[in-house]
Formats: structure tokens, sequence, C-alpha cells
């Protein structure tokens, strides 16, 4: 302890304080404690804390001061309130934060000022001071007094306010008359401080900051939530004026500061690399006073500063307005060569004090990114099956919300890892803690408060204003936890009962019975704008599971007649039940009783839905087809099941076995309009709107942060919408019956062509074959009904051009969903016609006669598609007769293009290109497998020269990059195991090549004549909107219109991702007419105003047209953008985010040129040709190495020349077109991963771990997507999922309908040695002719 005679007075006084004082403040007690602690903080023990040092020099100096001062003779309340603050209260509030303050140490929020708190609470409990227990806790939940902005639900029921758990004790670096808080902090707040009171008083009456008025500043202790919704809410994650610090005349008087800011100020000036000191301390003080006037302009003086119908969108520019005006009187004032570098600064950086706020962004940012990053991982780690590594990642994240929620999820893996080895004792354990964890995350506010659900319908408010509510994704991610528990503990009771263990099975059923009443209080089922799992439901279900287990056990075979669950329905009466019971059958290969609670269910389907969230009809009857063909090793009992199941779906389908109408009818389709579905596009009255998508594809969604509908509107239209969305629900169960139904039919021909042939399979086949194309016919009616149904004009204001959007989303939903099933109905046709006729071996197509014919359009390349199957499924390839050159005849005059719904394309065409792109597809896949590597290519060629050679108008899509991914991964593949029986040196005279070596150079053979197929195809196509604006002259004209015109029309409101979609469908010009129209003159935008002639209109329409693509189409840089610069504040600056997206797409163009080669190399590594895909990963380096580095170089430009960086585009431009390598070799690791998981050896997952850890360390984007690497490694868990679950999907199983035969590599290079290896001149001129064309 160091010598403190020299605070002999300040020991007294704060001794004096703790011993005679009630616990009201007192300025002289907070500054003497606050220069004890200074002086006390450099001493030793350094293993002990510097509040627990100073408590123990106060203990010491008060006995002394009990035997020598006449002040103290009677020392007992100092004594007490001493050995109850630092014995009891400091410590008993650690603990009490738990959960909350994990992630803090106590030495960096036991400040002075924070003890200064500690000991008023502490005092204010009075004695007798032995009462430890009391004195502990009451002063622990008076510290806690802050909570922030949390809206609270008001409800009828009962009286709502936040958890015990969720409030802290903001940690006070200011106290007004004391002074700042030694630490840290102390010389960058005094600073700041020092600045707003120097600030001109009309910026701080608009900042609505009195420095008079402020009583503290603080800090939230609590670890910043990036993820948290309250985050939408402009300015938060600077600071507030805390809400519930009001002195009597309504004003706020505490101010808190989130850590996290302070933190990221600190380090720039900490690193100390840019400028002296000193200049470092002031710049951060600039950026802290100004972060603090923002958050206060954001809180108003008092809670009655603004009335409920200021919105965000006219505060934000008004905070924007004296934020600028604050720094720019600041840079002015400051002197010396300080003065002039911040002013040279403020030219290059276009912002005063730029360096230091545009590094508190970019460490914001990398914050937010790395624990997403982290949080992701971790996830994903549990779900593979390892908890512990999983834990190890999140516990990097201090914020309690992700910790809490990976333990959760940690818990459900080990607990299913439990029941997979059928030890349900400690299986139950982990529910145990399972369920302490969740209430313990509610309880501190890591997880949303139930409440809320129920309470404000899974919306976040931010503001007073209505309109100012977001989505709160923290409720689905709630439900969805609710949803994993019911489920583990459903799966512990049914495993309870499959094994007989009834103790376990009582456990179990009381653990879910206590937690179903206590979730079914909130009630969240009956929410309208959410999906949530109705607990008592789910019991119920669970509970019938078990029965009906056990009756299963009971009934033996008499399980598998249908009549057996009819004395049980009530058992099952809920999909969640009948999914139950059908998957524990599945899961022990009891097909025929499965089969039988399938048919049950189908035949209650009035009363019971088919489909209930997760808990579907559909995806259960593809896994028991495929499940049955799996596992039944008699050909003849396949066949016999496969049919019994289609009978008994027909049996008992009742209306769902055939075509829905639309609206009962009221808008049937007829011949006329059936003609018109394949009518060429033309521009009707609903598709006035079609104009403002030329050229560009449009990916539709509704992801604009709300869900639900928007109110408001007359009841005409609201009658309308609600309309709309029933009969949309109606039509899409019947829809996916029937696609359900024509993947079984496939399936079921897929099985039909192993079985030796027979008349009487292929009479079966044709049965189906009529029904399907029959289902064909009613869909196309249905698609023209739905066609010509027409929706409610919108108006011209927001609100209604969003509902608009949603409405048209549904519509063209239900238009997708029917084109999409009508497709399967055609493509199940031709796979059934083709079986029959290989099984009726001798009967020509001609010889049968078909009741049921398809269309037109569709019937030649119907006709000659089943010939071509019907020669691979009989192995006739290359014999007399064969129809390969007829199909590919029939198909070159075909189109493959077509414009889409959104764009006014004709459903009819759009769904004949679809059967033809699905014919191509299966043949593209299944032709290597039977070694035609030479037809393959020539089909590929077709479905090229279709697109180019018919085309279809503007805006058309193109699938032809799918085709490719399929004909050129099957090649590939088929490659590989093709390579698996060579014997190395069999081309070769060097015997010493490796196979790996041989197989590597066919590869580049094959890739290389693959290449110029997929540059030909790039070449014509327009991949960007951006690319729209990457000439110099429309560069110059967009850029000049922003400049011009910006400032008041692109808003961050205006760029709301619902309101841009609005205004692209209805069309730019529309949209400027209605405004003229309702609008008042002096609200006019400028650019309206400014518009004299048509020449004027014309570009102002193109301009806004190529700006709002270009920004919805790359919605996430926007948001980076808005989120990382201060330049977004100002609409005339946008030119510069977009010519970072020119450079963008430039760098996408030649990603999306090497495609085939990164694809070669994931088939490669999924395939364990580790030498070959490393040989492939070197050449790849050496030859882009130097196009990485001019884009490395022209992105340092843009970075200098704006003084922006744009962290989501830089870091996809470093990537120099390697890291999607790197991806390939984590995901190709999963499967063996997850396939360890449990056991003693994990080296798979060890590489993997390895792998992403460098990739987890260097954080892509700023956090607010996910990057592309998880999402990609998120897709592979999910496939590895799913596989396991339902056995593959229907694309893996038709993959592998056809054997793989294998070539060997003479006679492989006779079909790839003839083609072409490199673009020739009359290629260029080729693409050149086909550019022009398509401009």
């Amino acid at each position: 302890m160091p010598s403190l005679s020299q605070f002999s007075t300040q020991i007294e006084k704060t001794l004096g304080y703790l011993n005679f004082s009630s616990g009201a403040y007192d300025p002289k007690f907070a500054a003497a404690l606050n220069e004890l602690f200074a002086a006390v903080a450099p001493g030793e023990p350094r293993s002990r804390p510097t509040w627990a040092r100073l408590g123990d020099l106060l203990r010491e100096e008060l006995s002394r001061l009990a035997g020598n001062s006449p002040a103290f003779a009677d020392a007992e309340q100092a004594s007490g309130v001493l050995n109850c603050l630092f014995g009891n209260v400091l410590p008993g509030y650690l603990e009490f934060h738990r959960d909350l303050l994990f992630h803090q140490v106590d030495e960096a929020i036991f400040l002075p000022f924070f003890l200064v708190r500690a000991a008023e609470a502490t005092l204010q409990q009075g004695g007798p001071w032995d009462e430890v227990e009391r004195v502990r806790a009451g002063a622990i939940n008076q510290l806690n007094d802050y909570i922030g902005h949390r809206p609270i639900a008001a409800l009828q029921s009962r009286r709502m306010r936040p958890y015990d758990h969720e409030y802290c004790r903001p940690v006070p670096i200011f106290l007004a008359g004391a002074g700042v808080s030694i630490g840290r902090y102390y010389r960058v707040t005094t600073k700041a401080l020092e600045l707003i009171q120097a600030t001109s008083p009309d910026i701080l009456q608009d900042a609505c900051f009195d420095p008079d008025m402020l009583e503290e500043l603080a800090f939230d202790p609590r670890a910043y939530d990036f993820d948290h919704p309250v985050n939408k809410r402009p300015n938060y994650q600077f600071g507030q004026w805390d809400p519930d610090h009001i002195d009597t005349s309504g004003r706020y008087r505490r101010f808190i500061v989130q850590q996290v800011t302070l933190d990221a100020l600190m380090r720039r000036v900490e690193e100390g690399q840019e400028a002296p000191l000193e200049e470092l301390e002031v710049e951060a003080a600039a950026v802290l006073a100004g972060v603090i006037l923002m958050g206060a302009g954001i809180s108003g003086r008092g809670p009655d500063s603004y009335a409920s119908d200021i919105t965000l969108a006219k505060l934000l520019p008004q905070i924007a307005s004296y934020r600028d005006r604050f720094y720019a009187e600041l840079v002015n004032k400051i002197p010396g060569e300080h003065g002039e570098r911040l002013q040279q600064e403020a030219i290059v950086r276009r912002q005063p004090f730029g360096a230091a706020r545009q590094h508190l962004n970019g460490v914001l940012s990398q914050r937010r990114a790395r624990q997403l990053a982290h949080v992701h991982l971790a996830q994903l780690f549990a779900r593979m099956g390892y908890p512990e590594e999983a834990g190890n990642q999140v516990d990097v994240v201090p914020t309690a919300s992700a910790r809490m929620s990976c333990r959760i999820v940690c818990f459900v893996t080990l607990s299913n890892q439990a029941v997979d080895r059928r030890e349900l004792a400690p299986a139950i354990e982990y529910v145990d803690k399972i369920i302490d964890r969740l209430h313990r995350g509610i309880a501190c506010g890591a997880l949303v408060d139930p409440w809320n659900i129920l309470g404000f319908e899974a919306q976040f408010s931010l503001f007073p204003s209505i309109e100012n509510s977001v989505r709160d994704h923290r409720v689905d991610d709630l439900l969805q936890m609710i949803e994993i528990i019911m489920n583990l503990m459903s799966r512990i009771w049914s495993e309870a009962a499959a094994i007989n263990d009834a103790d376990a099975a009582a456990q179990i059923e009381k653990r879910f019975s206590t937690f179903s009443e206590w979730w079914g209080k909130f009630a969240a089922h009956e929410v309208s704008a959410v999906e949530a799992i109705n607990a008592a439901e789910a019991f119920d279900a669970a509970q019938h599971v078990a029965s009906a287990l056990r009756l299963w056990h009971q009934g033996g075979a008499a399980t598998g007649d249908v009549g057996f669950w009819a004395p049980h329905a009530a058992m099952f009466d809920s999909p969640k039940a009948y999914a139950l019971v059908i998957e524990a059958l599945l899961e022990r290969n009891d097909f025929v009783a499965a089969l039988s609670l399938l048919i049950h269910w189908l035949e209650r389907a009035d009363h019971v839905p088919l489909q209930l969230g997760e808990a579907s009809f559909f995806p259960l009857a593809r896994e028991w087809m495929r499940r049955m063909r799996g596992t039944e090793t008699s050909p003849e009992k396949r066949w016999a099941l496969a049919c019994r199941m289609l009978d008994f779906l027909e049996a008992n389908a009742g209306a769902y076995w055939s075509p829905p109408s639309w609206l009962s009818g009221k808008q049937n389709g007829n011949g006329n309009d059936l003609a018109a579905l394949f009518a060429e596009p033309h521009g009707d009255d609903e598709d006035l709107y079609g104009a403002a998508y030329e050229e560009v594809t449009y990916v539709d969604s509704t992801d604009d942060g709300v869900e639900g509908d928007v109110q408001g509107g007359d009841s005409a239209a609201q009658e309308s919408k609600e309309e709309l969305h029933a009969e949309s629900r109606r039509v899409n169960l019947r829809l996916l019956f029937l696609e359900c139904i024509a993947r079984l039919w496939r399936l079921t021909a897929m099985e039909a062509a192993s079985q030796p042939p027979s008349q009487q399979v292929g009479e079966r086949l044709i049965e189906m074959r009529e029904r399907s194309v029959s289902n064909l016919g009613g869909l196309l009616q249905l698609l023209a009904s739905v066609h010509k149904y027409q929706l409610p004009r919108p108006a011209g204001d927001h609100q209604s051009m969003v509902d608009f959007d949603r409405q048209r989303a549904i519509k063209e939903f239900v238009l997708e969903r029917t084109i999409i099933t009508a497709a399967a109905a055609a493509s199940s046709a031709r796979l059934l016609e083709a079986a029959a006729m290989r099984s009726m071996e001798g009967t020509s197509q001609a010889e049968i006669t078909f009741g049921q014919q398809l269309p037109p359009e569709l019937a030649d390349e119907h006709r000659q598609g089943v010939l071509v199957l019907t020669s691979l499924l009989a192995d006739r390839v290359g014999e007399n007769g064969d129809p390969w050159y007829e199909f590919i005849e029939a198909l070159t005059s075909k189109p493959l293009l077509y414009i889409p719904i959104g764009k006014g394309g004709a459903p009819g065409q759009i769904v004949a290109a679809r059967v033809r792109q699905g014919a191509i597809r299966e043949l593209l896949a299944w032709l290597p497998r039977l070694g035609l590597f030479e037809r393959s290519r020539q089909l590929l060629e077709t479905a090229r020269a279709m697109e180019r050679d018919n085309p279809v108008g503007p805006s058309a899509v193109t699938e032809f990059d799918s085709l490719f991914e399929t004909a050129y991964t099957s090649l590939v593949s088929a490659l590989s195991d093709s390579s698996k029986q060579w014997k190395a040196g069999s081309k070769s005279e060097k015997k010493t090549r490796t196979v790996e070596t041989e197989l590597v150079e066919c590869l580049e053979q094959i890739t290389q004549h693959m290449l110029i197929v997929w540059l030909h195809h790039s070449r014509t196509l327009r991949l960007s909107a951006v690319e729209k604006f990457q000439d110099e002259p429309r560069w110059t004209q967009i850029k000049t219109f922003i400049e011009n015109y910006g400032g008041d029309l692109f808003t961050q409101y205006f760029f709301n991702r619902g309101n841009i979609r609005s205004i692209l469908h209805q069309g730019v010009n529309v949209w400027i007419e209605r405004i003229r129209s309702e609008m008042p003159e002096e609200e006019w935008p400028a650019f309206v105003t400014a518009i004299q002639d048509e020449r004027d209109h014309r570009r102002a329409v193109e301009c806004i047209t190529m700006t709002l693509e270009a920004v919805l189409e790359n919605y996430p840089e926007y948001r980076d953008y808005n989120s990382t610069t201060t330049q977004s504040d100002r609409g005339e600056l946008l030119y510069m985010f977009l010519d970072f997206l020119r450079l963008q797409t430039m760098y996408e163009r030649i990603e999306w040129n090497l495609k085939p080669v990164v694809l070669a190399h994931e088939i490669l590594v999924r395939r364990g040709h580790a030498e070959a895909a490393q040989l492939w990963r070197r050449a790849l380096a050496e030859r882009i190495g130097d196009e990485a580095n001019k884009f490395v170089a022209q992105l340092g430009e843009l970075q200098q020349k704006y003084s922006m960086r744009m962290p989501t585009i830089a870091d996809r431009i470093h990537q120099r077109f390697l890291q999607p390598l790197a991806v390939d070799r984590v995901c190709s690791l999963v499967e063996q991963a997850m396939e360890e998981a449990g056991g003693d050896s994990h080296t798979a997952f060890e590489l993997l771990r390895k792998e992403a850890d460098v990739l987890v360390e260097e954080p892509s984007g700023v956090g607010l997507d996910v990057p592309a690497w998880l999402v990609a490694l998120e897709a592979e868990v999910m496939k590895i999922e799913r596989r396991r679950h339902f056995g593959g999907d229907d694309e893996e199983q038709e993959a592998l309908f056809i054997p793989q035969k294998t070539l060997d590599i003479e006679h492989l290079h006779d079909q790839i040695d003839p083609w072409q290896t490199s673009l020739t001149a009359s290629d260029d001129d080729e693409e050149e002719l086909e550019e022009d064309e398509n401009e």
C-alpha cells in the first residue's frame, strides 16, 4: 500500500461521510473518493483490484481514527457500511449480474464514482449493519436503476414491467460538483465536456443538451448487442438521455454513452500512430462530444419533447444539420499546426474530424462483423455436434444474448446425442439446464420478453410515431428456440415409450407439462403476426406420439391397416402429432404402418391441415417413397408398395387430387384464356409498370423488416386484401399436394425403370401419365384465372405503395407456385411415358393411345423427349432409329428464355420454357453418367443456341447458368469417377505421371472448352443493373443528376426497400406524375421543379431508375454505406457509393467468368482429390494474380478519393478471387466432421476448425449480413442434416438414377480431344454481333 499521508483530508472526508451520512449525494465525498482511488491505483499487490485495495485502506484508516479521533469514537456505521459495501454489495452485484455482465471484470466497472453510488445505495438501507443479506439485496436493487430504451407492453390482464435482472447500474464517469472520474477515459471525457460547454447555444438548443442540466455522465456496462433491434434507433450506439432519470421539471439529467463507443475512441488514442497524443485526445474528445449531442437529439430534453406525429424521417435531417454545424464550428477553433492539419484533413475526407469519425465507424463495424461471425460459427459447430467448440467460439463474444442462446443450442445438441445413445437420464438432465438458461436469458433481457409477442405483435418500437416500428427478429429466434426445446422433449418421451422406459417417460412428461403450462400463458400462438407453436397442442401431440408408439408395439402387423388408427383419431389432433409418429415409424423402417398413418392424415385433411409450420404431409410422403426404395431389397415389393401408396392417395385425397379453381370458380379460365397464356406478352393495364424493369433481373422479396399487413385503406381494399391472403393460402396448399404427387410419380417411374420389362407395369405407368397430363391442363386453367385477377391500384403515398408491393408479391407468388407445379406435372408425364415404353418392349409411341394430350405448345418436344429418355432407359443409345438428332432439331427452334411475370411475361410461355429447361437439365445430369460426354456437350450448345436464336424480348430471364452448372458438374463428377479406375501413366509414355496429374490434364481440357461456352454466354448478359452506367457518358449523366438533385431526394427514408420496389414496379414515370398530381407544388422534390421539357423528364426517369435498381440490387452494400459513412447523410453524395459499386461489378464480372474453374475445384475437394485440387488452386492463383492486384489498386484509389472504406466491397475485392477455394475446402470437411462427432477421433473437424479460425478472424463486411463463407458452410450443414433426416432430396436421388459407367482414359480422349479449347476470331466476331443485338 503506498504512503497516503498527504491524503489524510480525503480519507477523513470519505470515512466521515460513511459514518454519518444517510446516503444523500455529496460532491465533496465523491471528489475525495475519486482522489483516493487515483492514489491507490498504482499500488501493490496488483493481484487485488484497485477497489478491493481501497476497501482495505479505508478499513485500516477507520481502525486508526477510531482510536485517535474523537469524531470517530463511534465508528459502528462506517465499519458496518465498509463491510457490507466491499465484502457483500460489490461482489454480490457481480453475482446478481452473472449473466448480463458475464463479460465484465470488476476492475473495469468498479471505478471511483461507481463506488460512490454503491456507497450511497448501501447507506440508504440503514442499520442494523449486521443484517448483511438485507443490506446487500436492498443496495443492489437500488443500484439497478437503468435499462435504456425498452418498450413495455400494455396488457389488460396484467401490469407489465421489465424483469429485475434487466436493470443494471451505469458506471459514472462524471458527476456534477465532483468532476470527471479517474481512469482510462479521464482526459478525453474532460476535454469533451469542455468542448460541449464552449459550443454555440443555438447548436446546444437544437441538440436538446444543456450542459448545466447534466448531473451524471455514465457508460452502459452491458455488452453492446449489435443484433438487437434497438440498434435501428438512430445513434443508439452512441448514447442517449436516460429516459427514467427525470427531474421535477420533466428534464432528463443523466446521459448514458455506450462503452463500446468510448473504447473505440480510446483505441485510436492509445495506438498513437496518426498524430501526437494530445492531438489525438482532442480529436477523440471532439467526436465524443459530437456523438453525445447526436444521441441527445434523438432523446429530446424530456419525455414530452416530441409529439407522436414526429417521425425519425423528420428528425434525422435536423440532427445531421446541427451535427455538421458543431464539427464545422469546432474545427475552426483548433489553433496552430493541429488546426491546419484538421482543415486539410476535412478537405481530403470531405468532413471535419474525418479521420477520428471514420475510425469510430470502422471499429464499430469490425466489432459487429466479428461478433456476427463468431456467433454464427458457434451455432453451426453446435449443430454439427461439437458443443464444446461452439462454447469456445461464443465465449469470444461478450453479448449475453449470443452467449446464452448458443449455450442452449449446445445443451440441445448434447441431449440429442444422449438420446442417440439411448441414455435418457443424461438427456433429461440437459433439458433441465436448457430450461434454466432459457429462464435466465429472459430474466436478464438476453432473450426477448415473451409478453412482447402478445403486447407488440412481434414489433419493436423505435420512436413514439407508429410508423417507426420494426420487426423484432428476436421473437422469431425465441419461437424457434421454444419449438426446438419442445421437439427435444417430445423426442425423449417418444424414445422412452419406444424402449419401454417408464421412469424416463414419467420424468420427461412432468417437465414437458410444466414447460408447456409456462409457455402457454404468453398466448403467442394467438398472435397472427407470428407462427408460434401452441404449447398445449405440442404437449398433447407428444403424449399422443408416446401412446401411438405403445399402440404400434402392441398392434403388430395390424398397424398397417388404415382402419387400425381410426379408433384412435382423437390422439391425432394436429399436424405435429401426425408428423412425429410418422417420422418415428420411418426411422424404424415400418413403411406399412407409416403409410397407413399418412393416409389417415389425408382422410382428415379438412380437420387437421396437411401443413402447419414445419409439420408437413408433403415431405413426409416423399420421404416415405425415398426410404422405401432405399431400404426394400425386393424389386417386386418396392413396386407393389409404390403403387399401393399412389392408390391410397388417390382414393383418399378427395378434392386435393385435382387442380383447384381460383376464388371458388369466380374467375375460372376458358379456352381464350388458355390461348392468351402462351401469347406474346403485351402491355395491358396491370402491366403499365413493366417499363421500370427494362433489362433488369428482379429478385422478388418482401423482406423490408416489417411483417404482416400495413393498416389503412378503405374497407373494400381491406376486404380484397384479406380475400387475396386467404385464397393464396388455400390454393398454395392444394398446389403443394399436386407437386408432391408429381414428384412421387417421377420416383415411381424411376422404380419402374429398374424393374424387368413388363406389360402390366407399363400399362400402370400410362394410367399415371394420363392423370399427370390431366393435372397439367387444370393447372393451366388455374394459371389463367390468377393471371386475370386485378389488384387495386395504389395511391401515391408511401404506405399505399408498400401495401401494394405486398399484394403484388402474393399474387406473383401464387402464379410462380402454379408454374412450378405445372412444370412438375409435365416433367412427371415425360418420365412416366418413357418408363412405360421401356417396360412395354416392342411397343412404339405411335401404338399407344393417349386419352390426355399436352397443349400444342408442348406436345412436339414432349414426344421427342420421351423417345430420347426411352433410348437411355432401354440402353439403346446409338442404335438404328436413335432419336437424338431429331430431338436436338426439335429443340433448336424453341425459346428457352422467358420474360418473368413481374415484367409482363406470358405465364404459358414461362411454363413452356421451364418444361424445356427441365428436360434439358435431366439429360445434362444423366448423359455423362452413361459416358456420353459428347452428347452432353451437344445438348449444352443447343441450349445456348436456343437462347441466342430465339429471343423473347427485353427483360428476359436466362437459366443457362443453371444448365451449365448441371452439365459441368456432371461431366467433372463422371471424370472423377472414371479416374479412379485409371492406372498411372496410362496415356503417356512417362510412367511417373500420377493419376491425379492425368485427371488435372483432362479436366483442364474439358474446362477450357466449357469456359468458351461460358464466356460466350456471359458476354451476352448484363449481370448487374450497375453495368448500365459503367460507360463514361452514362456515368457522367447519373453523377451530375445526383449532385444537382440528390440532396432532398435520395434520403435514407426514401431508400426503404419496400418503397424502392413499389416505385420501380409502377414505373418512375408514373411515380413522378403522382407527385405532380397529389402533392403541393412547394413540397415537390427539386428535380420535379427543374423539369422543363420531355428531354429533362426522360433523363430524370433514366437516372432515378438506374439509381433505384442499383441500390435495390446491392442493398447489403447500401446498408454498409448507410451505417459506416457520414456521406450517407447527404443525398447529393450518393454517387460515391455508386462508384464503389461500379468497381465491385467489374470484379464480379471476372468472378462470374471464373465460375467453372471454381466449380471444378469444389468437385475435386469433395471427391477426395486433394493433390489435384492443390494443383488447380496453384494454377488459378498464378493466372489471376495480376488482375487481382489491379482491383486492389483501384479500390485504394477510390477509398482515397472519397475518404470511404466501404468494408463490404473492400473485403470482397481483397479476396483476390481465391476465397471461394478456401470455402470449398471447409465445406468439403463438414460431412466427415459430423460423422466423427461423438467419437474419439475428430480429424476432419480439427482441419475444418483451423480453416474457419482463419476466416473468422478476418471478418468481412460490417456485420449486417452473414459472410458468404458462413452462408455456404450453413448450407452444407443443412444439406447433411436434411440427408440424415430425409435421406437426401429428390434431385440427389434423380442424379443417381442412371448407373455410372466409367471410361478409360483412351475412350475419354476420343470424345474430348476434338473439342475446341481456344477462342477464335470468328468467335469474337460472333460475340460482338450478339452484343450489338442485345443492346
